[in-house]
C-alpha cells in the first residue's frame, strides 16, 4: 500500500500562500482503507486540516494522499447500491434530457458504475464515461455502457476528442471534491466542450457543511470545498462563466453548477452569491466558529453514546461511509461502543473500519439484535429506518445534532 502523503504550500486554484488553517481533526487514517482482518493496526495515518485560502476562499486540504491509491485499487463504494442515489440519478438524466433533448453527447468523469450514464443510454444519449477504479467501472461496462478506465486529464481530453469528437454536456457528480489539480481537468474541459456545450458539475456546498455542521464531509479524498463565489472567479481563468447554480439534497446538501464558454448569470446565481456574501463564506472568523461548534459537537455525539451504553444492549451503526470514518475516529469510537456497522454495499461487507476496526457486515448477516442503530450514513436516515421497520431497535442520529430518537 502506498503511504505517501504530500503537502501543497499553495492553494491548488489562485496558488496564494495566504493559507489559514482553521480546523484540525488529528492524525487520521485514509476513510476508504476498509481493511482485512490481518491489515488491522497495519493502516498508515495523516493530518486532516482544512485551510482558507485568504485570497480566493477555497476550503481546501493541503495534505494530498496518491491518486492512484485512492481510486484505482478496490473503490469501495458503487453508487447504484444506494436507492437513494439512483433515485437521484435517474431524474438527473431525464432533466438533461428534458433541458438539452437526446441528440446530444454526455462525457461523464468519474461514472463509477453508470448510475448516471446508464438511464442517459436508456433515453437514447450518446455517453461516454471516465473513471480511473478499475472494480466500479467493470460494472458499468458488463452493462453495456462505454467507459475508459482512466484519470480525465487534458492528455486524456486529447485522445478522447480524437476518438469521439467534442461534447454537448460534460458533467461529474461528486468528483471534483477529490481532484488536485482542477487546473488540468479545465484545460481538458475546454478541449473536449463544444462551443455550445455546457459544463455541470455536482458538488458538495460549503454552504451546507457550515449551516449543517457537516464536518464528516471531510476526509483525505474530498481535497475540495466549494462555495460559488470562489467557483464563479476560478472559471473565467478558462474562459468560462459560471451562469446558474441549484441546490440539491444530495448527500445532505449538494449544489448543481452550469457553466459555459459564454453566457449571463441567472437571477436564481444571483441570489445564491448574494446568500453567500450575506454568511460571509469567505472571511475567516465564519471558518473559525465552525471549528469551535466542531468541538462542542464531538462532545455532544459523545455523551449520546455514553447515556445509551450505560442503560445496556448492543449498539450497531448503519453506513460504513467515508463520512462515518471520519466521526468515528475524531471521536475516539471504537469496539467498545459499537459492536458492528451494517452497510449495504458488497465491497465492505467482511472488512474492518479504518482506525477504529470494528466490523461491517451486510443487513442480512448481523451477528445478533440492536438494541440501539447509530445512524453514520445520517444523509439516508429516512431510507435506512424504512429499510429497518421490522427490527426492534432505536435509532440515533449524528448530525446536525446528535440525539436518541423515540
Amino acid at each position: 500500500m502506498d503511504t505517501r502523503c504530500e503537502r501543497r504550500d499553495d492553494c491548488r486554484f489562485c496558488h496564494s500562500t495566504t493559507l489559514v488553517r482553521f480546523l484540525s481533526l488529528g492524525s487520521m487514517p485514509h476513510a476508504g482503507d476498509f481493511l482485512q482482518k490481518e491489515q488491522r493496526g497495519k493502516e498508515s495515518s495523516h493530518p486532516l486540516d482544512v485551510f482558507l485560502c485568504t485570497q480566493c476562499g477555497l476550503v481546501q486540504l493541503l495534505h494530498v494522499l496518491p491518486a492512484s491509491r485512492l481510486f484505482t485499487a478496490s473503490y469501495c463504494f458503487a453508487s447504484s447500491v444506494s436507492q437513494t442515489l439512483v433515485n437521484h440519478f435517474r431524474e438527473y438524466a431525464s432533466y438533461i434530457v428534458d433541458t438539452y433533448g437526446k441528440d446530444i453527447a454526455v462525457l461523464e468523469v468519474g461514472c463509477n458504475d453508470g448510475v448516471l450514464l446508464e438511464p442517459l443510454q436508456q433515453h437514447g444519449v450518446r455517453v461516454l464515461g471516465v473513471d480511473a477504479s478499475a472494480n466500479v467501472t467493470k460494472i458499468a461496462q458488463e452493462k453495456g455502457i462505454p467507459v475508459l478506465t482512466e484519470f480525465f486529464s487534458e492528455q486524456q481530453a486529447k485522445k478522447i476528442v480524437q476518438e469521439h469528437g467534442q461534447f454537448d454536456i460534460i458533467t461529474g457528480s461528486n468528483v471534483f471534491a477529490h481532484i488536485d489539480d482542477m487546473h488540468d481537468i479545465m484545460r481538458g474541459v475546454q478541449i473536449a466542450l463544444r462551443d455550445s456545450g455546457t459544463y455541470i458539475m455536482e458538488v458538495h456546498y460549503l454552504v451546507d457543511v457550515l449551516e449543517s455542521l457537516q464536518y464528516d464531509m471531510i476526509y483525505h479524498e474530498h481535497l475540495n470545498y466549494y462555495s460559488l463565489t470562489t467557483l464563479s472567479t476560478f472559471f473565467t481563468q478558462f474562459g468560462m462563466e459560471l451562469v446558474d447554480a441549484e441546490r440539491t439534497s444530495m448527500h445532505g446538501g449538494g449544489l448543481r453548477v452550469f457553466a459555459r464558454k459564454n453566457g449571463s448569470k441567472t437571477e436564481r446565481l444571483k441570489q445564491l452569491l448574494e446568500q453567500e456574501q450575506k454568511m460571509r463564506i469567505t472571511d475567516e472568523a465564519t471558518f473559525h466558529a465552525f471549528a469551535t461548534k466542531v468541538a462542542a459537537h464531538k462532545e455532544q455525539l459523545c455523551a449520546v453514546l455514553q447515556d445509551v451504553q450505560q442503560r445496556g444492549g448492543c449498539i450497531a451503526g448503519y453506513g460504513a461511509s467515508g463520512r462515518a470514518n471520519t466521526v468515528l475516529n475524531y471521536c475516539g469510537i471504537g469496539t467498545e461502543t459499537i459492536q458492528y456497522i451494517l452497510d449495504d454495499s458488497p465491497l465492505r461487507a467482511g472488512t474492518y473500519t479504518p482506525g477504529t476496526h470494528i466490523p461491517i457486515v451486510l443487513p442480512k448477516d448481523r451477528p445478533e439484535p440492536a438494541t440501539y442503530m447509530v445512524l453514520l450514513a445520517w444523509n439516508y436516515a429516512a431510507e435506512i429506518m424504512e429499510r429497518e421497520k421490522g427490527h426492534d431497535e432505536q435509532f440515533i442520529i449524528t448530525f446536525p445534532e446528535p440525539k436518541l430518537l423515540n
